[in-house]
C-alpha cells in the first residue's frame, strides 16, 4: 500500500470531517472516500467529532417538529393524527415505539394506538413504575394467540408476566391449550 503525503491525507481527513459536521452518515462518507464506516469514525474521532456533535446529531436537528410532520407519518406510525401527537411527550411517544418494536420481534400482531396505549397506561397509575426488572410494570397480553390490542392486554409487575409465561409454557409441553391458564395473580 501506498502511503499518502501527509498535506494530501490532511485535506482529506478535512474533507471528511466537513461531510460529518454536515450531517451524512459514515457510510456515504465512505463510500465517496473509499473508506469503510469505521475508518470515517476514527477520523472524524481524532478531530473530536462523534454522532452527538455530528452526523446523527445533525440529522436529528433538522427533523421537523412533530406538529410539522405529515398526517399520513402519524397515521401510520402512531395511529393519531399529528394534533393529537403534538400534545403527547416525546418520552411517552419513545416508549410506545420501543414497546411496539419489541412485540413486533415475536412475530404479534399491534392492534394499539399511541393515545390507546397511553390510556392504558393512566388507567393503571403505574407509568411512573414502568420499565425492566422484577419489581417494575409491564404490558402483557392477556390471551397470547390474539393480538396486542385494548381488550387484550394488561398491566402486571414483570415477576408475575413472567410466572404467567412459564405456566403457559409449561402447558404448552404438556399439551395443554395454553390460551385456558387462567390470568389471575
Amino acid at each position: 500500500m501506498i502511503a499518502e503525503p501527509e498535506a494530501g491525507r490532511e485535506a482529506r481527513d478535512r474533507q471528511i470531517c466537513d461531510r460529518y459536521r454536515g450531517g451524512e452518515t459514515l457510510e456515504q462518507i465512505g463510500a465517496r472516500f473509499g473508506l469503510s464506516h469505521e475508518g470515517v469514525r476514527r477520523v472524524a474521532l481524532r478531530f473530536g467529532l462523534n454522532k452527538r456533535n455530528a452526523g446523527l446529531a445533525v440529522r436529528v436537528r433538522r427533523r421537523p417538529p412533530a406538529s410539522e410532520v405529515s398526517p399520513s407519518f402519524c397515521w401510520r406510525t402512531y395511529g393519531c393524527s399529528p394534533e393529537a401527537l403534538a400534545r403527547i411527550a416525546k418520552p411517552a411517544r419513545q416508549a410506545f415505539l420501543y414497546q411496539r418494536r419489541n412485540v413486533k420481534r415475536f412475530a404479534a400482531e399491534w392492534n394499539l394506538s399511541l393515545p390507546e396505549w397511553l390510556e392504558i397506561w393512566d388507567a393503571s397509575g403505574q407509568w411512573d413504575r414502568r420499565g425492566q426488572g422484577p419489581a417494575r410494570y409491564g404490558m402483557t397480553r392477556i390471551d397470547f394467540s390474539r393480538p396486542v390490542s385494548a381488550d387484550n392486554v394488561m398491566i402486571v409487575l414483570n415477576r408475575e408476566a413472567v410466572r404467567l409465561a412459564r405456566r403457559r409454557a409449561l402447558a404448552r409441553n404438556r399439551g395443554i391449550d395454553s390460551a385456558a391458564i387462567s390470568v389471575e395473580l
